[in-house]
């Protein structure tokens, strides 16, 4: 307990949403075990996944959203501090 709340006191200090994290925790399961199916089907191989060009755009279009959402926020911050 005492953990989870040291958490959520840093958490409100960043200003960070909480609901994210929450939905990240639900569904990290469920990816985990997709993930895990996907590998069994090409013995391990993790390029053959990325082979398929579905699953290699939806990757690339992931990182593309997480890079530009970084991005953001760090000039969001430069802005803040001048």
């Amino acid at each position: 307990m005492i953990m989870c709340s040291n958490v959520l006191t840093i958490y409100r200090k960043l200003d960070i949403a909480l609901a994210p994290m929450l939905l990240a925790f639900v569904l990290a399961k469920i990816l985990e075990e997709s993930l895990r199916r996907g590998l069994v089907m090409v013995d391990g191989n993790l390029i053959a996944i990325l082979e398929r060009p579905i699953t290699a755009s939806i990757l690339f279009l992931t990182c593309l959203v997480l890079i530009t959402f970084v991005y953001i926020e760090v000039r969001k911050r430069k802005n803040n501090k001048a």
